[in-house]
């Protein structure tokens, strides 16, 4: 199969989501004012991306007296279990966090001190829950670059260092231990196998896909693979002039490179200077609100040169 990538530049006028939602209408509405959205995949940059688009929609949709049938809207992260074929049954996600805990407990303390300086008590859930979320969090980035704990070694990552090997080995084998339990339940972690099936060199024989990708900075190594060997049919909305096309790759991505080495044309007359960090945050606030129109907050975007300036912004 090939995957056959179109991107369409949406430029940035008007917020993203709104632009976006615009086009998914003009683009899928039908004569008999109905917009079936059902045979399509929306994939958004996170979760509040997805409702503030769903709710947009919505709204359009309810302006113009057209009918929808919702879309599924996925993130990144998620396509790979989405779109190939994924056997056996998915463990839920409260199942998966507790497994990581019970994964975990099983483990020698020795293991448990080679990621965090003393092993908790059996009794102290709250830290126990603590360190399994983080190691799901650390399993689930991992997994998006298309490996498991105990494939951090010197041969794949050349810059390792040599204090961390132990800690990505004992990582390694909690990992093992989690995937064990998932399998005495009869369940599977879909993302894991979904890796797997990602990897695999032999034809894919699945449905087609339609994947709309919204405002995608960037796709991990997996969801790029499953995309191709899925052979999907993709559009991809940029939120950019089409004259910047150079600065996005075929997926619609961002290119660090391009950007990083772009100046910033910024004129003189719009910078201000304050005196301390608290004129300076309520400054920038009182600039929002002066503004004529009301600001979307979904639409947004306040950037800080210095992230010391979080807490009092």
């Amino acid at each position: 199969m090939g995957t056959k990538c179109t991107r369409h530049f949406l430029g940035w006028d008007q917020p993203a989501l709104l632009n976006a939602s615009q086009w998914i209408l003009e683009t899928y509405q039908t004569q008999a004012r109905e917009l079936d959205l059902s045979s399509v995949y929306l994939v958004v940059p996170g979760k509040r991306a997805a409702r503030v688009l769903l709710g947009t929609l919505v709204d359009l949709c309810d302006q113009q007296r057209v009918v929808m049938v919702p879309p599924v809207i996925l993130t990144p992260l998620e396509i790979p279990s989405a779109i190939l074929s994924v056997p056996g049954a998915h463990a839920s996600k409260l199942t998966c966090k507790l497994a990581w805990i019970q994964a975990l407990q099983a483990c020698p303390v020795s293991v448990i001190e080679d990621l965090i300086p003393e092993s908790p008590d059996a009794d102290r859930w709250d830290q126990w829950i603590g360190i399994g979320s983080w190691v799901a969090k650390l399993a689930s980035e991992l997994c998006d670059a298309g490996l498991r704990m105990n494939q951090v070694t010197p041969d794949r990552v050349p810059d390792l260092e040599e204090s961390e090997i132990a800690r990505w080995s004992s990582l390694g084998q909690v990992q093992q231990n989690y995937e064990h339990i998932l399998s005495a339940l009869g369940v599977v972690d879909d993302r894991l196998v979904a890796m797997d099936q990602a990897h695999r060199t032999d034809p894919f024989s699945g449905p087609d896909h339609h994947l709309i990708l919204i405002g995608m900075p960037q796709l991990g190594s997996i969801a790029r693979q499953s995309i191709e060997l899925a052979g999907c049919d993709v559009d991809s909305l940029v939120y950019a002039p089409e004259h910047l096309a150079d600065r996005f790759d075929e997926f619609g991505c961002v290119r660090t490179d391009q950007w990083s080495q772009t100046p910033i044309n910024i004129q003189e007359n719009r910078i201000q200077f304050q005196h301390d960090t608290a004129s300076m945050c309520e400054h920038a606030l009182t600039e929002l609100a002066s503004r004529a129109n009301p600001i979307d907050t979904s639409s947004c975007v306040i950037g800080l040169a210095d992230e010391t300036l979080l807490g009092p912004l």
